[in-house]
């Protein structure tokens, strides 16, 4: 998934102010990539155990009948 420019450079700055890492854009893009896989991953995580509780919580409702 591509990064929008302005994001990266938002980051960027927030690098800067925050952190003070001058880092180039490629670093900088490099950094991004990377934190959109780690949220992707943790999103899918979440989905799942969110799925398989539901899946259980639906076997809990259907004993209890």
């Amino acid at each position: 998934m591509p990064i929008q420019l302005s994001l990266i450079r938002e980051l960027k700055t927030i690098l800067e102010e925050d952190y003070n890492l001058n880092l180039s854009m490629e670093e900088t893009t490099e950094i991004a990539v990377r934190l959109l896989g780690f949220v992707e991953t943790l999103i899918k995580i979440e989905s799942k155990a969110t799925s398989q509780s539901e899946g259980k919580e639906s076997v809990r409702q259907e004993l209890k009948k």
